[in-house]
């Protein structure tokens, strides 16, 4: 369906209609290019620039969120894939789009931003349930952002979505797509076909030595292994040295006297605090407030801004002063007009919940698990600067670990993404990973190093493999094997050609299966669907419902490694019933009308950066990765300002 919508875009009625949008793109104005090749910023569009760093950022964002799935893009994978050329572009667009919403005035405020901001669980207060400033920003400190970064780019994404969602508003697919649509699902096929394998093609006999060794050299990087590292490796951990810890109820009891206060539930009230903009409205909100108008009559009349704040604690407070007036209030009190840090406010107050400490017994479950934790970290910190202070003093590793009863257990050799010669993915581990490819030779050790959630750990390189092709003898069984695989699969494929040759020449299709003691397989009425339930492989699938009635062709279908083509012919193509794709087309209307809009924001991503002369820098992308640009890519990749969407 969607390769049916996209060759709709190529025609003069969707050209027509998208004029319309291209048209206001091109009456915008231009945007400067860069400088020059040896310009640091990534991408510039409008008078939206991305800088190296910032690209960077994106970047190792990306990254961070694949080690949480248990996954990591090593540099090599960042190359192989074009990551940086594909976010690059992606990025682009998206820029782009916005420089040129930005020229237009379409601009997002503030308080529909931070109100889109206080919708984000993450930013929730764990105890209250609402969303806390404070938690706003340690969670973005965490991800090496701030409030300001973090709203600039949610500002970005509103005011696209916005824009591509109006211009999307009412467009409805014409029916004849849906139709279309629905006539190709309702069709079935008959086909018949024959196949190619090991069984019925005279195979290449067993390799000589010298065919080995040729094919060997001709394949050496696909043998090629990478550098692999092997150490030993003295882990500390909170939770095996809390083992060993012992606790007393008085040592409880103690801990519970001095905590009571943090333990304690916060003081929570509900208010509404206007904020006038001086001294004399505030005093005339007070007086509405008290003749019994609400906050926000009060507010309106006197140019104010309402605040409410719902069974907040006084932390929750922005201002605090504000904060410090508001919690010695009683229930339903109007405050005078109140001076705080941000300005002058009344404040009327609500509902008021006082806060409870819990009692020892409660809390003793908590307090146990805090004060082990505390006393295992206290002798963790024992054991790792015990150990850093041996090895400063150039005592041997092993030597240190066994004078101090710490345990040193060998890894396997382990190559720089993190996957070890048995199989084990230790990437998860990133920060063991790296600390073993840190090290420069064999027998050096590493410093106490940080493991996460409590564990550290300390390393000796113990082995080192260089990166490269493993000797000829010690893969010539493998050798062997992927060379008659190959050459199976050459000859099957010579032979599917003098096939498809001899079709074309006008044998039956019977006629030339028999000269490989083949079987001429017909299947009648396939469709889409009973194509999945027979498992058809893929590639016969494709050509099945890509071929006319009468075509001949041939699908490459290797089976667990083992090659083998299908060679066959349409023979004939059935019209599903009209009322039932009538039905179809109704119901699938919809469908092709959202994947038209989808390519509706395409053509305003692609129009926006002619607008804008948007341009981006693949160079400068892969030297803020650290990486060697692409040789084809020359100093500079560009979406300029006269090219076409």
């Amino acid at each position: 369906m969607i390769s049916i919508l996209r060759d709709f875009t190529k025609t003069w009625i969707f050209k027509g209609l998208m004029i319309l949008i291209a048209a206001s793109f091109i009456g915008v104005g231009g945007a400067s290019y860069f400088s020059g090749s040896n310009s640091t910023d990534v991408i510039v569009a409008g008078n939206v620039k991305v800088t190296a760093a910032e690209f960077k950022a994106n970047v190792d964002s990306m990254k961070r969120y694949y080690e949480t799935q248990g996954q990591t893009i090593t540099n090599e994978q960042l190359i192989a894939e074009n990551i940086p050329g594909r976010l690059l572009a992606q990025l682009t667009d998206r820029k782009a789009t916005i420089a040129w919403l930005d020229r237009l005035g379409v601009r997002p405020s503030s308080k529909l931003i931070l109100a889109e901001v206080a919708k984000i669980p993450l930013f929730f207060n764990s105890v209250t349930g609402r969303f806390d400033m404070d938690t706003y920003r340690q969670q973005l400190a965490s991800r090496d952002m701030t409030d300001k970064m973090f709203e600039a780019d949610l500002r970005e994404q509103i005011a696209e979505q916005q824009y591509i969602s109006s211009a999307q508003a009412g467009l409805e697919a014409p029916r004849v797509f849906a139709a279309t649509d629905a006539a190709f699902g309702l069709q079935s096929r008959d086909a018949s076909m024959f196949f190619l394998s090991p069984q019925n093609v005279t195979m290449p006999g067993e390799p000589t030595q010298a065919d080995i060794e040729t094919f060997y050299k001709a394949n050496l990087q696909r043998f090629t292994l990478p550098e692999s590292r092997a150490a030993s490796v003295i882990t500390f951990s909170v939770v095996n040295y809390a083992k060993s810890v012992s606790v007393s109820d008085e040592d409880l009891r103690q801990l519970y006297e001095s905590r009571r206060a943090s333990l304690a539930t916060p003081e929570v009230r509900t208010f509404v605090q206007v904020r006038a903009p001086d001294m004399a409205a505030a005093n005339k909100v007070s007086a509405a407030l008290k003749a019994g108008r609400s906050a926000e009559e009060a507010a309106k009349a006197n140019k104010g801004e309402v605040i409410s704040y719902s069974l907040r604690p006084q932390t929750a407070v922005a201002d605090d002063k504000i904060a410090e007036a508001a919690f010695k209030m009683q229930t339903g009190e109007i405050s005078a007009p109140v001076q705080g840090t941000l300005g002058i406010s009344v404040i009327k107050m609500g509902e008021i919940k006082i806060g409870s400490a819990p009692s020892f017994e409660s809390a003793r479950a908590q307090l146990d698990e805090e004060l082990r934790r505390q006393r295992a970290t206290e002798k963790l910190n024992e054991a790792t600067n015990a150990f850093a202070d041996a090895l400063a003093k150039g005592e041997e590793f092993d030597a240190a670990a066994r004078r101090l009863n710490l345990t040193v257990a060998p890894l396997e050799p382990i190559t720089a993404d993190g996957m070890g010669r048995s199989g084990t993915n230790y990437s998860t581990y990133g920060a063991l990973v790296k600390g073993i490819f840190d090290l420069p030779q064999v027998g050096s050790v590493s410093e106490v190093l940080p493991l996460g959630e409590g564990e550290y750990f300390a390393l000796k390189l113990t082995g080192l493999q260089p990166s490269g092709a493993p000797p000829l003898a010690q893969v010539q069984a493998e050798l062997a094997v992927l060379w008659r695989r190959e050459k199976a699969a050459e000859t099957i494929n010579a032979e599917a050609d003098k096939a498809m040759a001899r079709l074309a020449k006008g044998e039956t299709l019977a006629a030339v299966a028999a000269s490989y003691k083949a079987e001429v397989r017909s299947q009648k009425a396939i469709t889409l669907q009973t194509a999945q339930q027979m498992q058809m492989p893929q590639a016969v699938a494709a050509r099945v419902f890509s071929s006319k009635a009468g075509e001949t062709f041939v699908a490459e279908m290797p089976v667990q490694g083992v090659p083998a083509v299908a060679i066959g012919r349409l023979d004939a193509i059935h019209q599903g019933d009209a009322t039932q794709a009538n039905t179809m087309a109704t119901m699938s209307k919809a469908q092709a009308s959202q994947a038209l809009g989808q390519d509706m924001g395409t053509v305003i991503q692609k129009n926006a950066r002619v607008a804008v002369k948007a341009k981006s820098n693949t160079e400068a992308a892969y030297r803020a990765l650290g990486l060697e640009p692409p040789a084809a890519a020359g100093s500079e990749s560009s979406s300029k300002a006269g090219s076409k969407s």
